[in-house]
């Protein structure tokens, strides 16, 4: 089942891959019979320490997407089911992406939560819109962001507390040219631009790890109306090429799959915010 029909170039500088699997898609149990023999022993006895089937099956599948979607880009140099992984230190991957459902149900005092995880001024900024879905929506957007942001840096809420740093969303006009001028995905009118403002402590984090406030580029996007993602990337030579430290130029390019059948661009999706 592993076609050369299904390789791909790797991406270019400054240009982001992303791959939808939805679980809904899989409905063959051979399938899932072959994802499962795609996986290393320990991962087969992480999918199934979940107490659902429903868990299992959403753990198979995103260790699956992992496996084919990097090794499709290996041009066919090596099987799925050969990659190794590590973690670093924090015992976490260093992978700037993550995804919540909107609909999800989040604690009956929403400010009390944001003034104790988030930044003051994000939590002011939440506490100016009225309207409790809206507010509810907000903070669900500034969550994936900053759990984007924390994941990029590989260490995880306690090696990067979130109240340490800010994500500022504000609405813009140029939002809706900068998103179109970098994705193909559909647009609201109400677009929003993403800065990033980092405390002292934030500053020496980063600069830990070896990442570049500059260089860091959002962006936040629903897949579909029940979930909101955002991506932090960074541009991996900036450090020695100055003139690369600026936003402009990203591209990103979005497909939907089901590893080793089909894949299709990803229709539907939404742009909501990028880094301006």
């Amino acid at each position: 089942m592993w076609s050369q029909t299904l390789f791909r170039a790797p991406p270019g500088l400054r240009e982001v891959h992303f791959w939808c699997l939805f679980p809904e898609d899989v409905i063959d149990s051979s399938l899932l019979k072959v994802y499962e023999s795609l996986l290393s022993c320990q991962e087969r006895k992480e999918v199934y320490k979940a107490k659902t089937e429903k868990l299992q099956k959403e753990r198979l599948l995103a260790r699956t997407l992992v496996r084919t979607t990097l090794a499709r880009y290996a041009g066919g140099c090596i099987h799925p089911s050969h990659l190794e992984f590590t973690k670093n230190n924090f015992g976490k991957p260093e992978v700037g992406v993550d995804v919540e459902e909107s609909k999800r149900v989040t604690r009956k005092d929403l400010m009390a939560l944001a003034r104790k995880k988030f930044s003051l001024k994000e939590a002011s900024w939440l506490g100016s819109f009225q309207d409790q879905e809206r507010q509810r929506q907000q903070f669900l957007k500034l969550w994936t962001l900053k759990e984007a942001y924390v994941k990029a840096l590989g260490r995880g809420i306690s090696g990067s507390p979130l109240k340490d740093f800010t994500v500022h969303l504000k609405e813009s006009f140029w939002a809706r040219k900068m998103i179109e001028d970098a994705t193909a995905l559909s647009c609201l009118s109400e677009a929003y631009t993403i800065q990033l403002e980092l405390s002292n402590a934030a500053e020496v984090v980063l600069q830990n790890v070896g990442l570049s406030h500059d260089a860091l580029h959002f962006l936040l996007f629903q897949p579909t109306p029940l979930q909101y993602a955002s991506l932090c990337v960074q541009h991996p030579n900036v450090k020695a090429d100055l003139h690369l430290s600026t936003h402009e130029d990203w591209k990103f390019y979005f497909w939907k799959t089901l590893p080793l059948a089909w894949d299709e661009p990803l229709k539907g999706a939404t742009a909501l915010a990028i880094t301006g």
